[in-house]
């Protein structure tokens, strides 16, 4: 979480990208109503990476395509 917040300040202050890494990118994103992700979903959404890469490169591809899915549905 601490670096999550970091990094929104960084953003904020054009000192990050979105094009940097995901963890900025997800930053930047914005839903439907002009909001943006929750900290804690930026959190949990990094954390499941992580986890499903450790187990295999299989679990981390499929959850990227669900994601992708998900935004394409949008």
């Amino acid at each position: 979480m601490m670096l999550v917040n970091q990094r929104r300040i960084e953003f904020e202050r054009k000192e990050a990208s979105p094009q940097q890494d995901l963890l900025t990118h997800l930053l930047a994103q914005v839903d439907e109503n002009g909001m943006f992700m929750p900290e804690i979903m930026i959190s949990k959404n990094l954390l499941s990476l992580l986890f499903s890469g450790h187990e295999s490169t299989s679990s981390t591809l499929t959850l990227a395509i669900m994601c992708l899915g998900k935004e394409l549905a949008v």
